[in-house]
């Protein structure tokens, strides 16, 4: 008789333990950023440990919050090494000037610091022919030289009266005695300056046309690179307003002709050299030479100078091509925006409607200028509050 076998034990639960939730074992860095498990003895903490999915949540808002930042850091950094290194670039050049020891045996002032006087006379008038001397009018126009002809030594001094006017303090009056006599300075000949404050610039343009071009052609063609020149009176015109800066406040006839002489620096210096194409003569000379002064005011626009209403322009390319030069530097230029139009009509008045352009002042044009730092302050808003 067959027996089965007997049958097997039924199955028993075992009381098993029930594990502790994982956000029970699971804790958060001070960083936010999840850290190893918890022992067993601290599983009866569990209701003051976060959960995960809120540890995770944090974890990302740590991330974002990281991103965000640098986000705006690296552009602040990147503008802080390019402003420094620009600065840097121009402490060089300034690094250049004579050792005091030398300043001292050349007679120059020893040290850079600033001076200031008071208020003075209005700027000097544009250079005209002269009444009494020899009549420049019927001298011949010189060529441009094809080589370097024989200058002036000492070469013509900007500002070689005016500094005996009064400044509000004696740091403006150094600033200018420093400035006047260094290297970085002289060396770059700035035609801006020079046509409006040089004695001895306005006696070759009264008298001696061969002077006035070899002149002219030395501020074209200066010892310092144009680039170094440009970064020099920007220099100037940068450490003027901090040095005269109660004689800026007060309009300062000499301190305010100076600072637009060294921030029109290089537009002058390409109007300066601009030629005539058909006869190979600087276009300033040709102006200075023609019997009519008319074309000589167009020179004044970058300093904000008005024309005289009852003036007639010659019509030439020159002026034409001087006035295309303007055109381009309106923009930067709030001096010559003002003064530009006008100028415009009076040329197109007397030479045809269309002869050189005129340019938009428009409100929307206002807009258009600003609206790069507007909306890179925007960005910078929307991303702190995002």
């Amino acid at each position: 008789m067959f027996t089965p076998p007997p049958s097997p034990d039924p199955y028993r639960t075992k009381r098993a333990i029930s594990p502790a939730p994982l956000a029970c074992i699971v804790a958060a860095d001070e960083d936010g950023f999840l850290a190893v498990p918890l022992a067993l003895d601290e599983v009866s903490n569990c209701s003051s440990r976060q959960p995960l999915q809120d540890l995770r949540q944090q974890s990302k808002l740590e991330t974002t919050r990281r991103i965000r930042w640098t986000i705006l850091l690296v552009p602040a950094i990147l503008i802080l090494i390019t402003a420094s290194t620009r600065y840097i670039s121009q402490f060089a050049s300034i690094s250049s000037w004579p050792s005091e020891q030398e300043s001292v045996s050349s007679g120059m002032p020893t040290g850079w610091q600033g001076h200031r006087r008071e208020a003075n006379p209005e700027p000097a008038p544009l250079p005209q022919t002269d009444t009494a001397g020899s009549n420049i009018t019927t001298q011949s126009v010189p060529q441009i030289p094809s080589t370097p002809p024989q200058l002036p030594s000492p070469f013509p001094q900007a500002l070689d009266e005016s500094l005996s006017t009064n400044f509000t303090t004696q740091a403006c009056e150094n600033f200018f005695l420093n400035m006047t006599s260094s290297a970085p300075f002289r060396s770059c000949r700035p035609f801006s300056l020079l046509f409006q404050t040089s004695s001895e610039f306005v006696l070759q343009a009264q008298t001696n046309l061969t002077g006035l071009n070899n002149i002219v052609w030395g501020t074209c063609n200066t010892t310092i690179d144009e680039a170094q020149c440009s970064e020099n009176m920007a220099w100037f015109a940068t450490d003027i307003q901090q040095e005269c800066s109660e004689d800026v406040q007060e309009n300062n006839a000499v301190v305010m002709q100076t600072l637009k002489g060294l921030q029109t620096y290089d537009l002058y210096r390409t109007t300066a050299c601009l030629a005539d194409q058909a006869t190979n003569a600087y276009c300033y000379v040709e102006a200075v030479h023609s019997t009519s002064p008319a074309d000589l005011y167009f020179y004044s626009l970058p300093l904000g100078i008005e024309l005289p209403a009852s003036i007639t322009p010659s019509c030439s390319p020159c002026m034409k091509s001087v006035m295309g030069i303007f055109e381009q530097a309106v923009s930067n230029n709030t001096a010559l925006s003002q003064v530009y139009n006008g100028a415009a009509t009076v040329a197109n008045n007397a030479c045809g409607s269309g002869f050189v352009a005129t340019v938009s002042t428009s409100g929307g044009d206002r807009v258009a200028g600003v609206s790069v730092a507007t909306l890179v302050l925007g960005v910078l808003v929307s991303l702190l509050l995002w």
